[in-house]
């Protein structure tokens, strides 16, 4: 996939009311555990006062910085969340008026090119945000932009954690409804409904009978698929789109085909990035050990697990500059 393709994937995921990438759950910001690990390295945070949120997506991190910082009666901490994707989230998120309006969202921002002063922040954080990015020239820039005893705070992937698991588990489902070509087969249906204006046509027929087949093979792979509700829209729209062909343009009915079709594809990069971006926690040390050594130091266990229900969720590393 080139730069291009995996810069629209990412922006078209956040032009939405999403909050979270991942562990998330009903629509919430994170998981408990995630949410109460966050309040807990908050509460460890002395002299916070300008705070950034590295690869902030729509800004679930930033949004749960901001009211817990103003909920414990620290309202004064300044907060700038940055994103390589072109983000808006005060569009896509306006239900979350007013916590989400003091933020400032940078969109076209990468970690490894802060446009920042040197000393700007006291805090960067990030929820699996650094290990999608080049770490060496990231955390560079995060020590340029970060002032004296300030914090670094991160949550990153886990290799060994049941995110990745499950993404492991749901590129397989996408492995194979590649395999099964089911776009293939509604955009041939769709041209001979177009070509023969007979739905009774022998080949319009044919052609509805393969797609319908395959329909019915992603309907079955539903109920015992990782992520279901990805095989069921899938089928829902592509079948609506398909019986409303009549009443539209066929310029317009493929290009909704191709637009479900590029859905799956970006979500396909988006979990194959994760997959990719996870850790052990043995390469977290190797990764952070430089910073060790010179002028930080680490708050607590480095790196700490984050357990969740199912298992653990992340790695969490937390470390003050100055000795």
């Amino acid at each position: 996939m080139t730069e291009e393709k995996r810069q629209r994937a990412w922006e078209h995921y956040w032009q939405s009311s999403r909050l979270a990438s991942c562990g998330g759950e009903g629509g919430q910001q994170y998981q408990d555990a995630i949410v109460e690990h966050w309040h807990r390295v908050f509460a460890n945070f002395h002299g916070v006062d300008q705070l950034l949120d590295l690869c902030c997506g729509n800004g679930a991190l930033a949004l749960m910085a901001n009211r817990y910082f103003r909920e414990q009666g620290l309202g004064s901490v300044a907060i700038t969340g940055i994103d390589q994707a072109r983000i808006n989230p005060q569009r896509w998120l306006a239900r979350l008026n007013p916590w989400i309006t003091p933020i400032r969202f940078m969109g076209g921002v990468p970690a490894e090119s802060l446009p920042f002063p040197e000393g700007s922040f006291s805090a960067v954080i990030g929820q699996y945000a650094i290990e999608y990015t080049d770490r060496d020239r990231s955390l560079a820039e995060c020590q340029r932009v970060l002032a004296d005893s300030g914090y670094l705070a991160f949550v990153c992937h886990a290799r060994e954690g049941c995110t990745v698991q499950r993404a492991q588990t749901q590129l397989a489902d996408v492995g194979r409804l590649g395999r099964l070509d089911y776009f293939s087969a509604a955009r041939e249906l769709a041209r001979l409904q177009f070509s023969r204006r007979d739905p009774g046509h022998p080949d319009c027929l044919a052609a509805k009978t393969v797609f319908e087949e395959k329909s019915q093979i992603l309907r079955d792979w539903a109920s015992r698929a990782a992520e279901p509700a990805m095989y069921e829209n899938i089928v829902n729209v592509t079948t609506d789109t398909l019986r409303k062909s009549i009443h539209h343009p066929p310029e317009v009915i493929q290009a909704k085909l191709d637009e479900v079709a590029a859905g799956v594809e970006n979500h396909a990069h988006r979990v194959r990035a994760l997959v990719q971006a996870a850790l052990t926690d043995t390469e977290i040390r190797s990764w952070l050990d430089p910073l060790i050594r010179r002028n930080f130091r680490a708050v607590g266990r480095l790196p700490q697990p984050v357990q969740g229900p199912r298992g653990l969720l992340g790695w969490s590393v937390v470390l003050r500059r100055g000795h």
